[in-house]
């Protein structure tokens, strides 16, 4: 790992991530503007919080070369940070993070430190079977949030099931 000393880590951007009130329009919308046709849909979801309570999410998720493109859809729990986000928007998409991929527990806990440092609020955590994500309040700096994401057990994450919408571009996780 190579140290960051000037603050919270922007790259390696993993992720470009949006939310919408209609999974089935925004899909379209992604692939009617953009070609992005394959997702991996999870369904709904309920997802328990590190900290206790839950949020009840769809997410879907598509590779575009290296970049992955994710999709929420708040339904219920504690989903302010996306329902709230939306608020006033409408149907549609709207941008709502860019995930940050770290690669080892180090890199994770001197993003947990940073943040610390920084006086930025961590929002919620959640740790799966295989990976881990962190979500930090970045909009009055850069008007957006930033997710963090550590796959420690990659081939039995969700990493290999989205599906590649670039023709000919090799996956590499």
């Amino acid at each position: 790992m190579t140290k960051n000393l000037m603050g919270l880590k922007l790259a390696p951007v993993l992720q470009l991530a949006y939310v919408t009130t209609n999974m089935d329009s925004a899909c379209r919308a992604m692939d009617s503007k953009f070609g992005i046709r394959r997702f991996w849909r999870t369904g709904v979801r309920v997802i328990p919080l590190d900290a206790g309570g839950e949020i009840t999410i769809e997410v879907a998720l598509a590779w575009v070369g290296a970049m992955m493109v994710e999709v929420i859809q708040p339904l219920g729990g504690d989903v302010a940070v996306y329902r709230d986000w939306l608020a006033g928007w409408g149907s549609g998409l709207r941008f709502h993070h860019v995930g940050v991929r770290l690669y080892c527990e180090e890199e994770w806990q001197d993003a947990i430190d940073q943040c610390g440092q920084q006086g930025l609020k961590i929002l919620f955590s959640i740790t799966g079977a295989a990976s881990k994500v962190f979500y930090v309040d970045t909009r009055d700096a850069i008007g957006h949030y930033l997710e963090y994401l550590y796959y420690f057990d990659v081939p039995n994450s969700s990493l290999p099931r989205i599906p590649q919408n670039m023709p000919d571009f090799e996956s590499v996780y």
